[in-house]
């Protein structure tokens, strides 16, 4: 683990909540299909719900999950989101909330969306079975009008990319 990696203790991993509101897909939930299309990719494309600023390092990102037809059309099946914030904390008790933190890497960055997308564990806490929820995100776009399975996303790499301003923040 690097200096930007998140650890124990120099961060905070939550549910976007409110953010989630003020987030809106740059995605069609309406498609214009003919029938014939195929899905030739999947994925995710992230951006800001709160830019980290000098006085509130703390950032917020929202996920747009999203297919992608061979005729070039996006087509949004969920979003989700998460909140990344510098506090550190001891013993239940906030210590510091520092007005300047180092950037995540591209890595970790990436890992906290997967994080936030990928199954959660099962009831008795063992690992989901699958690596992705597939059926879900077929599901999804079935209701969209695109007709796919989960075995045909499952067969498909699952991609994970950042908007123009993200990735000016994140290069610094």
């Amino acid at each position: 683990m690097d200096a930007h990696d998140s650890t124990p203790g120099e961060g905070h991993y939550a549910a976007l909540g409110e953010l989630a509101a003020a987030a809106v897909s740059p995605f069609t939930g309406r498609p214009s299909l003919t029938g014939g299309e195929r899905v030739v990719a999947i994925g995710a494309l992230c951006d800001f719900t709160q830019e980290p600023t000098d006085g509130n390092p703390g950032l917020g990102i929202s996920i747009f999950e999203h297919c992608v037809l061979d005729d070039g059309q996006k087509v949004h099946l969920d979003d989700r989101g998460f909140t990344l914030s510098p506090v550190h904390w001891t013993d239940g008790v906030t210590v510091e909330t520092p007005s300047h933190s180092e950037r995540p890497s591209w890595e970790s960055l990436r890992q906290d969306v997967l994080n936030c997308v990928l199954p959660e564990d099962l009831p008795d806490g063992s690992p989901p079975v699958e690596d992705h929820p597939w059926e879900e995100l077929a599901r999804s776009a079935r209701v969209t009008g695109v007709q796919v399975s989960a075995d045909e996303l499952r067969r498909l790499e699952y991609f994970v990319e950042f908007t123009e301003r993200v990735e000016n923040w994140v290069d610094g």
